[in-house]
């Protein structure tokens, strides 16, 4: 007789593991609250697609005054090897926001900025965002994609919240979110 159970446990598809990555690189420092994803990558001219890492903002684990940084890196997957893209002018420090990959670009949406001092207490006013950048993997450079009169149905700010591309390669995909906490507009 068997158990329940029995003959349905498989081999994992997945499984962990702990790359080593060069050590000349300029490996991001510990940190938290951050977001990293893979993208598809075509690094220059005539050449074929490959896997890159972005990683962006979060709270670093030795920053004092404590606090979310704009910094952004880039992993080279196939060399394991970092690159510090520096800070990014454009976007405002942030963590607890969503990265996600689509087609050879990543969408940055949201999270929880430096706190704000509230004039009529002593705690201070987390930011919230509701903003979404694109960035160009080729070239490495941002683009505020929202909100506004092009984004009219563009969610309230949040942060802890998660993100997906849906249908990424349609004429119409859709940029979906969900969860989260935050403020109002």
């Amino acid at each position: 007789m068997s158990q329940p159970g029995e003959g349905m446990r498989k081999e994992p598809m997945l499984r962990w593991d702990r790359p080593k990555c060069d050590r000349y690189g300029e490996n991001p420092s510990a940190r938290s609250g951050h977001s990293f994803c893979i993208v598809s990558v075509v690094p220059g001219k005539d050449q074929e697609s490959r896997p890159f890492g972005y990683l962006f903002g979060g709270v670093k684990a030795k920053s004092k005054p404590p606090g979310p940084c704009n910094e952004l890196y880039k992993l080279d997957v196939d060399e394991m090897k970092w690159e510090n893209l520096g800070r990014v002018g454009a976007v405002k420090e942030r963590w607890q926001h969503t990265a996600t990959p689509w087609k050879s670009s990543m969408i940055v949406f949201g999270g929880i900025g430096p706190p704000k001092p509230d004039p009529l207490s002593r705690n201070a006013t987390p930011k919230f965002f509701n903003d979404v950048w694109l960035l160009d993997t080729a070239t490495d450079s941002w683009g505020a994609m929202g909100p506004g009169a092009k984004w009219p149905n563009c969610p309230l700010p949040r942060g802890s919240h998660a993100a997906c591309v849906v249908d990424g390669d349609s004429p119409h995909p859709q940029y979906c979110v969900f969860g989260g906490y935050g403020g109002a507009k």
